[in-house]
């Protein structure tokens, strides 16, 4: 009997190998890394939670590569700027598929001023409210349930 069996075929990872049935959760998956990371995990078939706010022109473009991969997915429209519908998000989430085993924490929105140039008052006040605020609000929404995976 090979005592190094799961509930699941292995996949290889990161860190060895693990059941499909674990999920993640990525912030920002609408397009560039966050869509590569989403797409990349759901090929390897982990199940994934995907937010968006911004770039609405890119949503059909995401939809149709997931239901081509017949991706397990779960799709939300969120401003994480407001803490509110945070925590509501990740119990949804748990609802949805039973745990959490990862969080890709992709969201930035004031620009980098090596590429944009000198910061104004917007666009630190828009850089700390999604790359601190909100990855602090979802961190500790989503540590119980990383915890118990």
């Amino acid at each position: 009997m090979d005592t190094n069996q799961t509930d699941g075929p292995i996949i290889p990872g990161v860190y060895g190998t693990m059941p499909e049935k674990r999920v993640a959760l990525i912030l920002g998956a609408i397009k560039g890394i966050g869509k590569a990371i989403a797409v990349s995990l759901a090929a390897s078939g982990i199940r994934i939670a995907l937010t968006y706010h911004d770039w609405q022109d890119q949503l059909e473009s995401l939809k149709e590569d997931l239901k081509e991969m017949n991706a397990d997915h779960l799709l939300v429209g969120i401003d994480l700027r407001k803490t509110a519908p945070i925590e509501p998000l990740i119990k949804h989430i748990n609802e949805r598929f039973g745990r959490l085993d990862f969080l890709i924490n992709n969201i930035e929105r004031g620009g980098w001023p090596i590429v944009h140039g000198k910061y104004n008052q917007e666009q630190w006040d828009l850089e700390q409210s999604t790359t601190l605020r909100a990855k602090w609000w979802i961190f500790n929404a989503a540590l119980p349930y990383l915890k118990k995976s």
